[in-house]
């Protein structure tokens, strides 16, 4: 128990430092076993606003992974609520070249997975986690409710990815 109080824990090594990363994109250092908090938490990166007019159950970014690419860090991080309407729940994009300090900069192609509408196959898409296969290929990982299976639990999902030429991944 790192006792932070947050929730859905990301790690990152930035400049030979450990540091974890938590909901609300707060972040601390690490000591260097990463068995201890070694500083106070800290917001990074603010989450981007939602619209008023989205149906979701709230702001609450959530589950913040970090992926090096290409001298950038990309922060992944979940948002919307996981128990609200059916497109609630989302996956969102950050970049910074300094993981801590920022500045962050949001994909203009936000958010990177959502359920638009209740008629989709697929609710409440969120908690996404890239992933890089043995040939390149990108992918992202998340979880979602299928319509009108909800009492059956979250399944996760498999989509490829691809990084625009100006280096954002998109679905």
């Amino acid at each position: 128990d790192l006792k932070v109080g947050h929730i859905d824990p990301g790690h990152c090594v930035f400049n030979g430092r450990r540091y974890l990363f938590v909901s609300a994109n707060y972040a601390a250092p690490l000591s260097d076993d990463g068995m201890h908090v070694m500083g106070e938490l800290k917001c990074v990166c603010p989450a981007q606003p939602i619209p008023d007019d989205w149906d979701i159950e709230g702001a609450y970014p959530e589950a913040p992974k970090l992926y090096e690419r290409d001298g950038w860090y990309y922060l992944i991080y979940a948002d919307g609520g996981t128990g609200g309407p059916a497109t609630a729940h989302m996956v969102m994009c950050a970049r910074a070249r300094d993981p801590i300090n920022g500045p962050w900069a949001f994909s203009p192609y936000n958010p990177m997975v959502h359920t638009w509408s209740r008629d989709e196959q697929w609710h409440a898409k969120g908690h996404g986690c890239l992933v890089d296969d043995v040939k390149g290929n990108w992918w992202i990982l998340y979880h979602a409710y299928r319509k009108g299976y909800m009492n059956q639990g979250r399944k996760v999902l498999l989509e490829p990815v691809v990084f625009t030429s100006d280096g954002w991944p998109v679905v």
